[in-house]
């Protein structure tokens, strides 16, 4: 697909399949997390323009995000996940599916379909963006990864990366029109990504798994002060809302 990076990432998916299957240790990188934050926040800030109801979260790991919104919009919540989640039981949720995105869908339709960072784990992301058109009411709320595919990406499973174009050309071509997309994080997620790239196994054993003590709660509230500086055109995160078509 002209403007996206691809790579030939087994190990990487074999490891992301390793690390699904414990999400329930993820809890503090989930909490935590900077960039997980502050992506919350972005996507607070493009919802709350929007009138919804519903909202089903693929992907929706441990139901931080869908808790998060529930809780500032007072909204119905439902997850979906390929495999059984902790989401399912740590964050009380309305509905919870259990399948491949890629493969079937929910038989009922949300107002708002959210994917956040998990296109760039799907080889098939055409199947999975229309299934996502199937069920949505109205809208689509995606964030993925820009820029080049690191070490820590690959471990994480990545099989694509995207710019703007690339990724507005396959959200129009699966029935959607695009309200809006941008970029964000430089300098300072820029710099943090590129961080992790040096060292990708001991960040993601320092920053994984397991609870965080007080040095990588205080290391993950600096950076996150941080990214407030971000500037909103450029970086290596992508957002982007769409509408039905």
């Amino acid at each position: 697909m002209p403007g996206s990076q691809t790579t030939n990432s087994a190990l990487g998916a074999q490891r992301f399949h390793n690390i699904k299957n414990h999400l329930s240790q993820w809890v503090d990188f989930f909490t935590y997390n900077p960039a997980t934050r502050y992506r919350r926040m972005i996507m607070t800030q493009l919802l709350s323009s929007l009138s919804f109801r519903s909202v089903l979260d693929v992907g929706c790991g441990d139901g931080s995000l869908l808790g998060f919104l529930k809780d500032r919009f007072g909204c119905e919540i439902y997850g979906l996940e390929s495999d059984d989640s902790p989401a399912n039981t740590r964050v009380p949720l309305n509905g919870y599916y259990r399948m491949d995105i890629t493969a079937q869908h929910p038989k009922r339709s949300f107002d708002v379909v959210i994917a956040s960072e998990v296109l760039e784990h799907i080889p098939e992301q055409e199947r999975g963006l229309r299934n996502m058109h199937a069920v949505s009411n109205r809208y689509l709320l995606l964030t993925v990864p820009g820029e080049p595919i690191r070490e820590t990406d690959k471990y994480m499973g990545h099989v694509r990366h995207y710019d703007l174009g690339s990724l507005d050309q396959v959200v129009t071509s699966c029935g959607f029109r695009v309200i809006r997309s941008f970029a964000w994080g430089f300098p300072f997620h820029s710099t943090y990504k590129l961080m992790q790239d040096i060292f990708p196994e001991v960040m993601i054993q320092g920053f994984g798994t397991g609870e965080y003590g007080w040095t990588q709660k205080t290391v993950c509230n600096l950076l996150y002060g941080l990214f407030h500086l971000n500037l909103s055109r450029f970086g290596s995160q992508l957002f982007l809302l769409g509408e039905k078509a």
